[in-house]
C-alpha cells in the first residue's frame, strides 16, 4: 500500500508540474498575440514581469525613491541615429515629436526646464520606450526601469550617490537568478562562470583613464 502511494502522489506532482508550464506557456502565448513583439522577447509571461517589477519598485522604494513619470512627447531636435531611432509621430499642427527612447531623456529635459524645483530628488520609473519599426509599423516596445538621483548640493560629494547607484545595481542583479556553475564561453580561451552579466558604466573619469592608458595628451581639443 505505502508502494501504491508514493506512486500516486509521484504521479499527482508530475501532472501539476505539467498544468504549471501549461498554464505559464498559455501565459506568453497569450500575451504575444495581443501585445506582440517586444525588442527580442516574444510573449514575456506577465505573471515575471509583473513579479519582477514588484521586486524592483520595494529595491527603489527602499532606497527612498519615488515613481515619477515625466512628460510622453518631446520635440524633435538634432539627434544622432541610434538603431531604428526613436519613433516619431505627428500632431495635427504638423510638428513631428518622439516618444521616448529611454527613461532618462525626457526626465532629464523636465529636470533642466524645473530650475530649482528638482534639485533633491530621487526618483525610478517602470515603463515602456519605444524604437522606429523596421517596416514603418507599430514602433517596437521595451520594458525598461531607471533609477535616478538628482541632488545639487555643493558641499555633499558625489561618490557617496554613485556608490548608492552601485549597491541599487547590484540589488537588482540579485533577484535575477541563474542556474550557477553553468560554463559560458564568451570570449575566446576565457571561459566564464554563470551568472555573467555586462555592465556599462559611463563615467568621464573612466573615459579620461583609458585615454590616459593609451597615451592620448590630456588635449581637450584632442579628446573630443
Amino acid at each position: 500500500e505505502a508502494g501504491t502511494f508514493g506512486k500516486a502522489m509521484k504521479d499527482i506532482d508530475a501532472r501539476a508540474t505539467h498544468r504549471t508550464a501549461a498554464v505559464l506557456a498559455m501565459s506568453a502565448a497569450t500575451v504575444a498575440a495581443t501585445c506582440g513583439h517586444k525588442d527580442g522577447v516574444w510573449g514575456a509571461s506577465p505573471r515575471i514581469v509583473s513579479s519582477i517589477c514588484n521586486q524592483l519598485i520595494k529595491i527603489f522604494e527602499g532606497h527612498s525613491a519615488v515613481q515619477l513619470k515625466p512628460p510622453l512627447l518631446r520635440p524633435r531636435g538634432v539627434y544622432h541615429h541610434a538603431i531604428g531611432g526613436p519613433a516619431e509621430l505627428m500632431n495635427k499642427g504638423g510638428v513631428v515629436l518622439l516618444l521616448p527612447e529611454d527613461l532618462t531623456v525626457n526626465f532629464a529635459r523636465s529636470i533642466g526646464r524645473g530650475g530649482g524645483a528638482i534639485s533633491r530628488i530621487k526618483r525610478y520609473d517602470i515603463d515602456k520606450v519605444y524604437h522606429k519599426s523596421f517596416s514603418d509599423g507599430h514602433p517596437r516596445e521595451s520594458l525598461e526601469a531607471s533609477f535616478d538621483i538628482v541632488y545639487e548640493d555643493a558641499q555633499t560629494k558625489g561618490n557617496f550617490f554613485e556608490a548608492e547607484v552601485i549597491m541599487v545595481l547590484c540589488q537588482v542583479m540579485a533577484i535575477l537568478k541563474t542556474q550557477m556553475g553553468e560554463k559560458i564561453q564568451v570570449f575566446k580561451n576565457l571561459p566564464l562562470i554563470s551568472p555573467c552579466w555586462y555592465i556599462r558604466l559611463t563615467h568621464t573619469k573612466l573615459a579620461d583613464a583609458i585615454l590616459d592608458v593609451c597615451g592620448v595628451p590630456p588635449d581637450d581639443s584632442i579628446r573630443q
